[in-house]
């Protein structure tokens, strides 16, 4: 009965060695990941309980198939009996030992890793929240505020808090140079060169402390000489949410005011002599 077997027994013990070298061969190719992971002390555990069940079948082979050409089959397989009998309990509660071991330690670190990713989506989920109901008020201001502006000769425009445009009227294209469809939702940093970026950027951030702005930029790539006045916009709570303005072509005025300045330094010149 026992030679009968062997074919089967054979079988199991070369698919259980199988199996190890198999998972040997994972976790070397995986171990710098495992560190990266904080798994590699609960992976070794399980491997190390793989390793036993397996070594266990390796001395199987080796009853089977070494032993028989230094003593006979029948005393070989006897004393493979008795190894089953009077040792198999201690390597298999040596495998559960290490195999539990390992996988609660795994269980407890993809706990902790579950809770944080947890934690982080709850979080998300908050800011989102929160960017929906900002993004609500501002949409709800930004209504107000198109009810007047989108019929007055000047440009008008409103920034978020984060210096996007996210409303200009139909005076921006004949200033700037461009329609407003190619800038909403995008900085309005593009729209100057260096110089006048620099200010920009200065009075939009003195806006959104809360002091009204008045300053003059020049459009990149028009050239257009503007005057700006830029005024905070709050929420219901009083909280600024971004800054709207009007903005009017000035490069008339500017010339009229050199021509004064050139007559009146004419004038005193005149009656000096």
């Amino acid at each position: 009965m026992i030679l009968k077997s062997v074919p089967a027994m054979t079988f199991i013990d070369l698919f259980v060695i199988g199996l190890c070298i198999y998972s040997i061969i994972i976790y070397k190719k995986y171990l710098f990941k495992l560190k990266e992971l904080n798994l590699s002390f609960p992976a070794f555990f399980i491997l190390l309980g793989v390793v036993l069940f397996a070594l266990f079948h390796l001395i199987d082979i080796i009853f089977m198939y070494i032993l028989p050409f230094f003593i006979t089959p029948e005393l070989s397989m006897a004393m493979k009996e008795r190894m089953h009998v009077d040792y198999s309990w201690i390597m298999s509660m040596l495998v559960v030992i290490s195999m539990v071991f390992g996988f609660v330690h795994l269980i407890r670190i993809l706990s902790h890793k579950v809770m944080a990713i947890m934690e982080r989506l709850e979080k998300s989920q908050k800011d989102l929240r929160k960017d929906i109901y900002e993004r609500e008020i501002a949409e709800e201001s930004l209504s107000k505020y198109k009810v007047l502006f989108d019929n007055i000769p000047d440009l008008a425009y409103i920034y978020d808090a984060k210096g996007n445009i996210t409303y200009v009227n139909k005076v921006f294209q004949n200033l700037s140079g461009y329609s407003p469809e190619e800038f909403t939702g995008r900085s309005f940093a593009p729209l100057f060169d260096d110089l006048n970026l620099k200010k920009a950027e200065y009075h939009y951030k003195e806006t959104l402390n809360g002091k009204k702005q008045k300053f003059e930029l020049t459009f990149k790539k028009t050239g257009v000489l503007c005057e700006f006045h830029n005024f905070p916009v709050y929420d219901e709570s009083q909280k600024i949410i971004g800054v709207a303005g009007i903005s009017r072509d000035i490069a008339e005025r500017k010339s009229i005011e050199e021509e004064f300045k050139k007559l009146a330094t004419t004038d005193r010149l005149t009656q000096t002599f």
